[in-house]
């Protein structure tokens, strides 16, 4: 995933890094032509949603879509934890540790420190 994203925004990244995973899966036992055919589908611009025409891939992208969320959730909440410990201990030692609202800002701050390297 190349970001963590409440939204829209987020729809189109997962997208291409599915379509990316679905076309690499399939390169050792498909031909491109047949590969794209698998990739088609249609975009419903008012939502934001992506149907696959291939059964499978659909379900397989419903299934991608699901698990992200959860990480989501789960980096959001595990962000929250963070937050709440770095505050205790900052008050315990005077520290002066980082907490993070969501997954978004811990992203962000990762992003800053990979880009200062």
């Amino acid at each position: 995933m190349h970001g963590i994203v409440i939204g829209r925004d987020i729809m189109t990244l997962e997208f291409d890094a599915f379509e990316a995973w679905i076309r690499d899966q399939a390169r050792g036992c498909m031909e491109r032509s047949e590969i794209d055919e698998f990739c088609v589908g249609e975009m419903d611009f008012d939502s934001g949603e992506y149907t696959f025409q291939d059964l499978t891939v659909q379900a397989q992208w419903v299934a991608w879509q699901a698990a992200s969320k959860m990480f989501r959730h789960a980096l959001n909440e595990s962000c929250k934890l963070q937050s709440h410990y770095a505050e205790l201990l900052n008050m315990h030692d005077g520290g002066q540790r980082i907490g993070f609202a969501n997954g978004q800002a811990w992203m962000d701050r990762l992003r800053e420190c990979d880009s200062s390297r």
